[in-house]
């Protein structure tokens, strides 16, 4: 019996040794820099929050965070690449709702990942105000005027940030609430719609609020409305679309980060307390305020029961206002 329990004892003592010369993997995360993909292209005022923000998380983890912006596909693009990603914390994703939430509803045929069991939500960043604007050389300071417009000028263009993108399926029920026709023409990313916007070569753009302002400061372009629940505080003079176009209702319209499915519970804990709290940092919060978002900075497990309700309030949506995948 005495030999059992010593045996016992030294096995123990061993594991504790074994224990303590290989901390946690909460403890040992990160090891090395982390890659973080950006599902769209650089130079709009979600990608220069991003990097203010990863730039603060990779203070608190001790290890650098490299961005790498893959825009293309409306985000699909870079949310396959994360999918098939090893699920050691290192391949991280920033995303819109439009891959996650609404690309299944608009783009026919099957998508290269599963929008909920291919990734890992890490955190809910912030809610974005999204606007269409027009190249101030036309006739169009409303919704009305764009109606007209549209009906004199059938298939007028208006620019994105891609195909299955939330903005091409703001255009998509603006189409069929209006009984218009318009032609949707895919970019990148919202910069490149917004600078051909400017020079002449597209009359409307949609683009997240902070990144349309340069554009309407310069006086090249003007806002026609805001997609959103309220008109912003800082510009109250431009209305929302539900005002003006009834039946509308506004669409999910965030930015999140993601890693791929099976994220180690310690790497997810990890990643999402540094993220969390970079997000409610002052000069976070008030960069997110000078680009027309609200931070959000939820947990993960908040997260994912969001993007899973918006998913099944898409669906519901689209199959009320008739809206076909193409």
């Amino acid at each position: 019996m005495k030999r059992t329990l010593g045996s016992i004892l030294t096995i123990a003592a061993v594991a504790a040794i074994a224990l303590a010369a290989h901390p946690s993997q909460a403890q040992r995360y990160p090891e090395k820099p982390v890659r973080l993909i950006i599902g769209f292209s650089a130079g709009s005022g979600g990608d220069a929050f991003i990097r203010l923000t990863s730039a603060k998380a990779a203070e608190l983890l001790g290890q650098p965070i490299v961005v790498e912006n893959q825009g293309g596909a409306g985000g699909a693009l870079a949310a396959q690449a994360v999918a098939r990603a090893s699920p050691d914390g290192y391949t991280l994703m920033v995303q819109t709702a439009a891959p996650i939430v609404l690309r299944p509803f608009v783009v026919a045929g099957p998508l290269p990942y599963d929008p909920v069991k291919d990734f890992t939500p890490v955190t809910q960043a912030i809610e974005a105000i999204l606007s269409l604007i027009v190249n101030s050389a036309l006739p169009i300071n409303s919704i009305q005027d764009l109606i007209e417009y549209a009906k004199r000028h059938p298939g007028v263009a208006y620019g994105t940030n891609g195909v299955g993108s939330t903005f091409q399926l703001i255009g998509e029920e603006v189409q069929l609430l209006a009984g218009i026709k318009m032609t949707h023409v895919p970019y990148k990313g919202v910069s490149e719609a917004v600078k051909d916007l400017m020079g002449g070569q597209i009359p409307l753009t949609f683009a997240a609020f902070g990144s349309a302002l340069p554009a309407v400061h310069s006086g090249k372009a003007r806002f026609v409305f805001v997609a959103a629940k309220s008109r912003v505080r800082s510009h109250p003079d431009i209305p929302t679309l539900a005002e003006s176009l009834p039946g509308y209702r506004p669409l999910p319209a965030w930015l999140g980060f993601l890693g791929p499915a099976k994220l180690p519970a310690p790497v997810l804990s990890r990643l999402s307390g540094a993220l969390i709290k970079s997000l409610k940092l002052p000069e976070v919060e008030a960069k997110a305020d000078s680009v027309g978002f609200a931070v959000i900075a939820s947990t993960p497990e908040e997260f994912g029961a969001s993007i899973k309700d918006e998913i099944e309030t898409v669906a519901k949506l689209v199959k009320t206002v008739g809206i076909q995948p193409k």
